[in-house]
């Protein structure tokens, strides 16, 4: 009967032959690693003697099968004003961070004022950044507007 193979996707940082070192030390028969670093776009020049030595090692140690595969490049990063619009909703007047519970824009009027539909005699409607007065199941907003 054939001898079973257990095995790991292991790290080959410190040289190419640390993961058979690693795999020994974990009582892995077998091992997978990738051909270059997931997080970089060029691969880097593999040292001889590390590869030599990883040779050694993994007869040493009954190391087959070794898997080897090519990461998928990294993905380019998104701009911050696209993570912005991915991230926040638009509700037809302003956008609305959940993360935060809170709309990232001022109410705005037709009319230039200092403060859009402020109420002195209730200071929560100074916050324009509060809805319905920051009370949103207290009332209706149907024009995505008003303060309650």
């Amino acid at each position: 009967m054939a001898k079973k193979r257990i095995g790991i996707h292991l790290s080959t940082s410190g040289g190419v032959f640390r993961a058979a070192e690693r795999a020994h030390a974990i009582g892995a028969n077998t091992f997978q690693i990738f051909s270059s670093s997931p997080r970089m776009w060029k691969a880097q020049q593999l040292e001889a003697s590390h590869c030599e030595q990883m040779r050694r090692l993994r007869k040493e140690y009954d190391c087959f099968p070794l898997a080897i595969h090519k990461p998928k490049p990294p993905k380019p990063q998104p701009s911050s004003q696209q993570r912005f619009f991915k991230s926040n909703d638009y509700f037809e007047a302003r956008y609305y961070a959940s993360s935060t519970g809170r709309f990232l824009s001022p109410d705005w009027s037709a009319k230039v004022e200092p403060v859009p539909y402020a109420k002195l005699d209730n200071p929560q409607s100074l916050n324009l950044y509060a809805y319905l007065g920051n009370n949103p199941l207290g009332g209706v907003d149907s024009d995505h507007y008003r303060h309650g």
